[in-house]
């Protein structure tokens, strides 16, 4: 298998993008059962994958 292909590999660089949360949190349950993770560890991964597209689609707003 290709290290690249591997779901602990896969489940990091796991982003919502234009998914649904629905659609996203099926494709993160379905890659997080193939790996080893602790459930606090996956709940990392899940929160971090749904913030990285929040903090891309949305622009910063500085207030002076």
């Amino acid at each position: 298998m290709d290290p690249l292909l591997h779901p602990k590999y896969l489940l990091l660089l796991l982003e919502q993008r234009e998914r649904s949360l629905k659609g996203h949190t099926r494709l993160f349950l379905v890659v997080a059962s193939l790996t080893a993770y602790p459930e606090n560890v996956l709940c990392a991964f899940n929160d971090g994958s749904l913030k990285s597209c929040a903090e891309h689609s949305h622009p910063r707003i500085v207030l002076e």
